[in-house]
């Protein structure tokens, strides 16, 4: 994402908070890893100043500097460190340990069941519950975007779309993370309008009473 239309955002989901006096949790990633950006500490920081936000990030912490940690630190970053396979789990747990434990910041995990056992799962669950106040498991995907051995019997409708606004690296906003790898065109882009009249727009309206047409969530498995 540019640093203009970052900027643009944020201003725009200060306003609206202010406007409409509703609490928001601003997540510092959609759709991959956030730390990747050359101005990753500056988006942090700047959304900070803004003093109306709870900050959360989601991060793999391969990219993880002290440098960054201390702006996660400095602005009250909530973190979910997202473990998805053996390997990867060791080098994050030991950045994870070393760079944010003993800053006294908030963290969880999640666990993607894609390479692990039972066993592994169990293992993974112990080393992590030492340095975190939380870890999820999540089942895992198949190609064709269904979950392997998930199953909710009479699930509740999806409230999702009432809370909650994914936005793309060019602006592009989804309600669900669920629809990123599905041909779902969007509910608008907050880079050709502003992030109110996309939230407030017919779309959303539509989604939220389960009348938008072209909405793939018929069968969704998560809800």
């Amino acid at each position: 994402m540019s640093w203009s239309l970052f900027t643009k955002t944020v201003d725009e989901l200060a306003a609206y908070r202010e406007k409409s006096g509703r609490q928001m949790k601003l997540c510092m990633n959609y759709g991959g890893e956030s730390m990747l950006h050359p101005r990753y500490k500056d988006m942090v920081r700047y959304a900070s100043r803004k003093g109306c936000f709870d900050l959360r990030a989601i991060t793999n912490a391969v990219k993880l500097t002290p440098e960054i940690a201390d702006a996660l630190v400095d602005c009250d970053v909530h973190v979910t460190v997202s473990i998805h396979n053996t390997p990867k789990s060791h080098s994050a747990h030991y950045k994870t340990y070393s760079l944010l434990t003993d800053r006294g910041i908030p963290l969880d995990g999640s666990i993607v069941r894609e390479e692990y056992t039972d066993e592994q799962v169990a293992v993974e669950l112990k080393r992590w519950t030492e340095i975190v106040e939380e870890v999820r498991v999540y089942p895992a995907k198949t190609e064709d975007n269904h979950y392997i051995n998930y199953k909710v019997d009479d699930p509740p409708p999806c409230t999702q779309p009432s809370y909650y606004m994914g936005i793309l690296w060019n602006g592009d906003v989804y309600p669900c993370c669920h629809l990123l790898s599905t041909d779902f065109r969007g509910m608008g882009n907050v880079a050709e309008t502003s992030v109110e009249q996309v939230w407030n727009g017919e779309r959303y309206r539509l989604m939220r009473s389960h009348e938008l047409e072209d909405a793939p969530c018929k069968g969704c498995e998560f809800w």
